[in-house]
């Protein structure tokens, strides 16, 4: 990382040891979302060329929720079961 990176990230107030933590916590939900992804597979054979690609940003969407929700639900179940 350079000096003037460096420096523009502190003005904006994002310390680059920020940076470093995100990327650590990110890196493996990305790969779980990857994971869960390939068992979630959506069927859109069907669909017109020119309507896939407005699909295909719909699909991703939902599926990102649908994660989203899959984690927030796990991670539910973790606290439940702890404070148990």
């Amino acid at each position: 990382m350079t000096s003037k990176t460096v420096r523009t990230l502190l003005e904006e107030g994002i310390h680059p040891r920020w940076l470093k933590v995100e990327a650590k916590l990110i890196k493996p939900l990305l790969r779980e979302y990857q994971k869960w992804l390939k068992n979630t597979e959506l069927d859109n054979s069907e669909i017109p060329l020119w309507r896939k690609k407005k699909i295909n940003r719909q699909a991703t969407a939902y599926r990102l929720v649908k994660f989203l929700c899959y984690r927030l639900d796990l991670e539910l179940s973790n606290m439940a079961i702890r404070r148990e």
